[in-house]
């Protein structure tokens, strides 16, 4: 990265945050809380219609996230970071499921370059809507596949340049995200492990089109059924 790219960037970082940060995560927040309501709602009703039956889960796991290269971002390499949520997860039949999830997520990349260190953080607050296509059972391990979207709000955000770390102001960042969400894993007794990846479709600058993110995901975690 050019000395002037880097000035460019210190110079939209290092604005104060305002209020309109803070009155937008929240109404974001709420947003989120809401949809996810209204999905559980949802699935309820149509459980106690079809007779299906309805489990719920815990996931925790890691993160490995970058962003598309741009001007502000140029050669972005990978960062480590977390995952934890829960899930319901509606069987419309033996081999298929309708999963909404609730997914704190942290995103974001390094920055490498002669004349700068540095790293951007994102923390997300993500619903992804799964369908979810489980094989025949093998012994104990019954394996599973899914794809589907998801809603985000972005609820931190952060640059660290050199050293120094600085909140990026709330009418530089784009605080909603929708993305694409493909993945593998394994069910064993109560157990599940499984891997994803997500790709984001919004450039998580307000004002340009790039970059958008990108992550790979290790989960962990647990179902049981509600009845």
């Amino acid at each position: 990265m050019h000395t002037s790219s880097v000035t460019v960037m210190q110079q939209r970082v290092t604005t104060s945050l305002s209020d309109t940060y803070t009155s937008t995560v929240r109404r974001n927040g709420m947003n989120l809380r809401l949809s996810l309501t209204l999905c559980v709602c949802l699935l309820l009703v149509t459980n106690s219609s079809f007779g299906q039956e309805i489990s719920y889960g815990g996931l925790l796991g890691s993160s490995l996230g970058t962003l598309t290269n741009s001007d502000d971002f140029p050669d972005p390499r990978s960062k480590g970071g977390y995952v934890a949520g829960g899930y319901i997860d509606l069987a419309l039949s033996d081999f298929f499921s309708v999963r909404p999830q609730l997914i704190l997520v942290q995103k974001g990349a390094k920055l490498e370059a002669p004349d700068l260190d540095g790293t951007v953080t994102l923390d997300y607050l993500e619903v992804p809507i799964l369908g979810v296509i489980s094989l025949p059972r093998q012994g104990p391990v019954v394996p599973f596949f899914y794809a589907g979207g998801s809603v985000s709000a972005n609820v931190n955000a952060t640059v660290e340049l050199n050293g120094v770390e600085t909140d990026i102001p709330g009418d530089h960042i784009r605080r909603n995200d929708i993305g694409g969400v493909f993945g593998a894993g394994v069910y064993v007794d109560g157990y599940t492990l499984e891997a994803r990846y997500t790709t984001g479709i919004n450039s998580i600058m307000a004002d340009t089109n790039h970059p958008k993110t990108r992550a790979f995901y290790v989960i962990g975690g647990f179902k049981l059924p509600v009845r």
